[in-house]
């Protein structure tokens, strides 16, 4: 069974290193997903090897959880055509 794990981040550095480890422990980096928010750096130094989809984080609004979940599904969505599971968790989710 091919499983992919999926996050969105923002500048959460200590918890995407726990989620980076944990997760690769299981699969390989090769199938975890980072959404970065913003374009940060260090979120890609961290996940480095992992596929990283980096977005704006200008412009928030009031509906900012809606949009991210509508991302998230829809990315999630997306990887279901390549993995027979794909597993969506917040960042500090293990």
């Amino acid at each position: 069974m091919r499983i992919a794990f999926l996050t969105m981040v923002w500048r959460d550095y200590w918890l995407l290193e726990k989620w980076v480890r944990h997760n690769a422990s299981i699969v390989p980096r090769s199938q975890l997903y980072v959404i970065d928010h913003g374009g940060d750096p260090e979120i890609a130094r961290i996940a480095e090897g992992c596929n990283i989809i980096t977005v704006p984080r200008e412009d928030l609004t009031i509906d900012l959880t809606r949009r991210r979940w509508d991302l998230l599904g829809g990315v999630t969505n997306g990887l279901l055509a390549f993995y027979d599971r794909v597993i969506v968790t917040d960042v500090d989710e293990l």
